[in-house]
């Protein structure tokens, strides 16, 4: 069934321009969107847009940061466009050091154990495989998560 609301349609060209915007940390850009200008490019997804940015700016007010993963798809079917910019363990990776040792004495072991697992998940310390790609000759590195093989998708330990 079809339906017929006031959505617009998606702007993918405009959201991978914003997701570049973010990652040059282009705050001079960001400082000029309103709710209404962004509401006109992005359609109803404008207040989240609108979170990415101040999620990213919070996130540079610790320092410069660099995006080692940038995925966008845009859906039709749900009304939106799908990103991935930056993951918890980057900013662990990044932050988690300095955090630790201005808690010292406050953090419990397992919390450190938990630290350390996702700083070291998704990276060459844990292993990965190559995914070769047979229609062309792409092919690219998935290292392995901290928790692979615990479930049946490898992602969600077992409990």
């Amino acid at each position: 069934m079809t339906g017929e609301g006031p959505s617009r349609p998606l702007n993918p060209e405009w959201d991978r321009a914003l997701l570049e915007t973010l990652a040059r940390a282009d705050w001079a850009t960001t400082d000029s969107f309103t709710a209404e200008s962004v509401d006109a490019v992005a359609g109803a997804g404008g207040n989240e847009i609108l979170c990415w940015v101040a999620a990213t700016a919070a996130l540079a007010t610790a320092g410069s940061f660099d995006v080692v993963q940038k995925d966008y798809i845009d859906v039709p079917g749900w009304i939106a466009g799908m990103a991935h910019f930056a993951e918890v363990a980057d900013i662990f990776r990044r932050h988690g050091p300095s955090y630790a040792q201005a808690h010292d004495g406050h953090l419990v072991r397992v919390e450190r154990r938990v630290m350390s697992a996702i700083e070291l998940c998704r990276t060459a310390a844990l292993g990965g495989h190559v995914e070769a790609y047979e229609d062309c000759a792409h092919a690219s590195v998935a290292y392995n998560s901290c928790l692979m093989g615990k479930s049946s998708n490898g992602e969600l330990a077992a409990t």
